[in-house]
């Protein structure tokens, strides 16, 4: 480039962050995941988190495929995530149920 021209360069995009992440020796992946793990985010979706790292879908996601890499037969069904899960989908049974009553109810 000639040397008059490189003042006059604009920066194109979007500002660069600015916070205690910036000057880490990380990729900026791993700067958006703890950006993102900060603020209470799931580190994979950016959905509220219901572990420290993963809201309930990926933390099921990770379970089983931690469960599938040393090949586990049996479940841990104390554990958070299976427990959660539960919470999980007896709240969309009760919304499904109140749903089919509003719906019978406008025929």
């Amino acid at each position: 480039m000639h040397p008059k021209r490189i003042n006059k360069v604009k920066r194109k995009g979007r500002a660069k962050i600015q916070d205690e992440f910036t000057n880490l020796q990380v990729s900026r992946q791993r700067k958006c995941q703890l950006r993102r793990q900060k603020e209470g985010l799931c580190i994979i979706c950016g959905q509220p988190r219901v572990s420290p790292h993963y809201c309930l879908n990926h933390l099921v996601m990770a379970r089983e495929r931690q469960r599938n890499r040393i090949r586990s037969r049996r479940r841990n069904t104390g554990s958070k995530s299976y427990q959660l899960e539960a919470e999980a989908r007896k709240t969309l049974a009760r919304q499904r149920v109140r749903n089919k009553g509003r719906l019978a109810g406008k025929k």
